[in-house]
C-alpha cells in the first residue's frame, strides 16, 4: 500500500513538472543585491536591484527635496507633496498645489540619484565651470534622504542654459531634469497660473 502512494505521488510531481515545462513557465530569479557605500559615516548600506529596468529599489525612507529657479522659485518636498511654481508671488497660495509621486516616478528619481552618489558632492556646488555666468541665475538646494543619510546640496549663482563642467555635473543636472519634466508634465502642475513675474 505505502509503495502504491508513493508511486502515484512521484507520477503526480512528474505530471506537475511536465506541465510547467510545457507552459513555458520560468524560474524565478532572486533579485541581486548591490553594496554602496552610506553618504557620511561609511558604513555599507545595501541597494536591491531588480530584475526590471526601473533598477534599484528605493528603501522606505527616501525622499527629497528641490528648490530651483530664479530666485529659488519652484520648491518641492516629496514627503509633504507640497509644490510651489513661484513662491515669490503676491499670493503664493495660488501657485501652491499638491502632487505625489508615483512609485514608478521615485523608482526613477532613486536610480539617478543613486548614479550621483550625493556623497561625492561637496555642500556647496557648481556643476558649471568657473567664469561662466548669466544674469539672471539659478539658485539650486537639492536634498536627498535614503539609508537614513541626509546629504544636501546647495549652488548659487548657477548660469541658465550653460553645459556642465564634467560627468559629475552631468549626473547632479541629470537629477534636476528627471525630477523637473516628472513635476512640469503634472496635471496639477498645468493647472497652476502662469508666472506673475517674468525674468529677463
Amino acid at each position: 500500500m505505502k509503495r502504491t502512494i508513493s508511486v502515484l505521488l512521484l507520477l503526480a510531481l512528474v505530471i506537475s513538472f511536465a506541465a510547467c515545462r510545457k507552459s513555458g513557465g520560468e524560474p524565478v530569479s532572486v533579485p541581486e543585491t548591490t553594496i554602496l557605500p552610506s553618504a557620511q559615516d561609511g558604513t555599507e548600506a545595501p541597494l536591491i536591484k531588480t530584475d526590471t529596468p526601473i533598477g534599484y529599489v528605493p528603501p522606505e525612507d527616501f525622499s527629497f527635496s528641490l528648490v530651483y529657479g530664479v530666485l529659488g522659485d519652484l520648491t518641492y518636498d516629496s514627503e509633504t507633496g507640497v509644490l510651489v511654481k513661484q513662491r515669490v508671488a503676491t499670493h503664493v497660495e495660488d501657485y501652491t498645489t499638491t502632487y505625489f509621486f508615483t512609485e514608478e516616478q521615485k523608482y526613477e528619481v532613486y536610480n539617478q540619484i543613486v548614479r550621483m552618489d550625493p556623497a561625492s558632492y561637496p555642500d556647496e556646488y557648481n556643476p558649471i565651470a568657473d567664469g561662466i555666468a548669466s544674469e539672471p541665475s539659478y539658485e539650486i538646494v537639492l536634498t536627498v534622504t535614503y539609508n537614513g543619510v541626509t546629504k544636501t546640496i546647495t549652488c548659487h549663482d548657477i548660469a541658465i542654459g550653460a553645459a556642465p563642467k564634467d560627468e559629475q555635473g552631468e549626473k547632479f543636472l541629470a537629477v534636476l531634469d528627471a525630477i523637473k519634466e516628472i513635476i512640469y508634465a503634472s496635471d496639477e502642475w498645468q493647472a497652476l497660473p502662469e508666472y506673475e513675474f517674468l525674468y529677463a
